[in-house]
């Protein structure tokens, strides 16, 4: 019997975002992990002696736990939550090994955390009870130091490490907590659920960090709505869509919010077209073609015989119409979501990058090097994705609409 694999992603989780649950997911596919347990900290020791406030344990756990609905094949363990005292990951694999002896664990941690971990009470134990999954960011740790480091706990300690290259999304819990104490949005940072409680239990709204990551200016005065309406279009678009859907939707708008933060472009408005991209999708085929003939969007005879291609369209109008979005490239990045089309807006290509890239989807066979292309240049990935996507359509014998060929032409010619 081929015994189970599972991997631990520890950490305060103060709160818990979607870079967090990103790197779980990398973590499972890279590795065929049967499972990931998130692991909040109990007694965080390390930074309450830095003098750093951690808030209290339940509410962290909570916060995993709503982090966690739904998705398959993440758990949330309250292990070092119940235990009393300091919390040590030797002591916590110590306690898995003897509840699930058969079982393989992988600890995952960040390339900066690994150069400490000979610090660590009884190292010894953990590079014996578990292989080391480390996350590397290039912006992280230089390779030099890495490699030397991986090297030496090798040979002191026979550890397995394995490497998992990862996307920089540039989200933080500290980025969290310092625009909550300012009033400012955390849409599509973290989980709708996971922000829901932390406005209901008005956690991090007195602390105000000395640090400001997020760069000024970024906010379109025209759609900067209060976070009140932005929870009612968060429960507005659940209504609209199925589960799964709903998931998918989230996800984009946190890839979108995360590729504008690298490449410039306005957050507020990419997580909103991102969040919006997919509400047009499940009108029957006559709701799609009226929406589109009665507000002047041409409808090809490929779209007619193709209902699937107009659910773009749609959107764009249901988020006009319904939700009252009257900025008109995130209306025209919606409309274009699905078929690209040629000198597309910096908006535009972040949304139709997002579609693709967005931690839920596992599919396509270039997805790791679309990812980490997509954080370097968006007209690169822009142009796999074209690729890819038009060599399986010609697979499986499908309907290619001939904006998208004309989409790839276009960009590669730009190349």
């Amino acid at each position: 019997m081929t015994p189970e694999k599972i991997g631990i992603l520890g950490g305060t989780f103060d709160p818990i975002h979607y870079a967090h649950l990103l790197l779980a997911e990398e973590a499972k596919s890279a590795f065929s992990l049967d499972k990931v347990l998130l692991m909040p900290s109990g007694h965080s020791y390390m930074k309450e002696e830095m003098g750093k406030k951690v808030t209290k344990a339940s509410d962290r756990l909570t916060m995993a736990r709503l982090s966690a609905l739904g998705e398959k094949g993440l758990f949330v363990s309250d292990m070092e939550i119940r235990r009393e005292g300091n919390t040590y990951t030797a002591d916590t694999l110590e306690a898995l090994a003897k509840e699930n002896p058969d079982a393989v664990y992988y600890f995952i941690v960040g390339a900066d955390t690994l150069c400490n971990m000979h610090t660590w009470y009884k190292p010894e134990t953990i590079f014996a009870l578990a292989e080391i999954c480390v996350a590397v960011r290039e912006d992280q740790v230089e390779e030099e130091i890495l490699q030397e480091t991986i090297e030496r706990l090798q040979r002191e300690y026979g550890a397995r490490i394995h490497r998992l290259p990862i996307l920089s999304v540039g989200i933080s819990s500290t980025l969290i907590r310092d625009r909550v104490a300012r009033g400012e949005s955390i849409h599509f940072l973290t989980p709708a659920a996971v922000e829901s409680y932390i406005l209901e239990k008005g956690l991090y709204q007195d602390e105000l960090s000395n640090r400001s990551n997020l760069p000024t200016g970024l906010i379109n005065e025209n759609i900067a709505l209060s976070r009140e309406n932005r929870l009612e279009i968060v429960h507005k678009v659940e209504e609209i869509l199925p589960y799964k859907r709903f998931v998918h939707s989230l996800g984009v708008a946190g890839t979108a919010y995360a590729l504008s933060l690298v490449h410039g472009a306005d957050p507020e408005r990419a997580e909103l077209a991102g969040f919006l991209h997919d509400v047009g999708k499940y009108l029957s085929k006559e709701d799609k073609i009226r929406l589109c003939e009665e507000n002047g969007l041409p409808v090809s005879e490929i779209e007619r015989d193709n209902e699937e291609l107009l659910h773009a369209k749609a959107g764009a109008v249901i988020a006009r119409q319904t939700f009252g979005v009257e900025d008109e490239e995130i209306l025209s990045a919606i409309r274009c979501h699905s078929t690209g089309k040629p000198a597309m807006t910096l908006l535009e290509k972040i949304l139709y990058i997002a579609d693709y890239i967005e931690p839920g989807r596992n599919l396509a066979k270039r997805l790791p090097e679309i990812r980490k292309a997509a954080f370097r240049d968006l007209d690169e990935a822009l142009l796999m994705i074209l690729s890819d996507t038009l060599t399986y359509l010609r697979l499986k014998e499908a309907p290619i609409d001939p904006m998208t060929e004309e989409t790839y032409a276009y960009y590669q010619q730009s190349k």
